[in-house]
C-alpha cells in the first residue's frame, strides 16, 4: 500500500505544473467561450457584421491557443502517469479520455475558425 501512496505523491509532485497549466487553460477557455456567446448574441441582435465576425475570429484564435496549451499539458501529464502508474492504470485511462476530449475540442475550434474566415 505504501508503494501506491508513494506513486500518487510522486505523480502529484511531478505533474503539478501540468495540472496548473490545464486549470489555467480551462479557465481561459471558459472566459473566451463566454465572450463568444456574448458576441454571438450581439451579432444576432445587430445582424452579422464584418466587425462582429472579426471579433469572433480573434476570440476563436485565442481560445484555440488556450486549447492547444491544455492539450500539450495533458500529453505531458499522461506521459508522466504512464511512467509512474503504468499503461493500464485508472489514472492513465482518465487522462487519455481527457486528452481525447481536448483534441476533439481543438479540432472543433479549428473548424469553427475556418468557417468564420470563410464568412469574412
Amino acid at each position: 500500500m505504501a508503494n501506491k501512496n508513494e506513486a500518487k505523491v510522486k505523480f502529484t509532485a511531478d505533474t503539478k505544473e501540468f495540472t496548473e497549466e490545464i486549470n489555467k487553460s480551462g479557465q481561459e477557455i471558459s472566459k473566451l467561450r463566454s465572450e463568444l456567446r456574448l458576441n454571438a448574441t450581439q451579432m444576432k441582435n445587430n445582424g452579422t457584421s464584418v466587425e462582429g465576425l472579426a471579433k469572433k475570429k480573434k476570440l476563436l484564435t485565442k481560445e484555440l491557443e488556450a486549447q492547444r496549451n491544455k492539450t500539450q499539458a495533458l500529453e505531458a501529464k499522461l506521459k508522466s502517469a504512464k511512467e509512474i502508474y503504468g499503461e493500464n492504470s485508472t489514472e492513465v485511462t482518465k487522462l487519455t479520455t481527457q486528452l481525447n476530449n481536448s483534441k476533439k475540442a481543438e479540432m472543433n475550434l479549428e473548424k469553427e475558425a475556418s468557417n468564420t474566415n470563410k464568412e469574412l
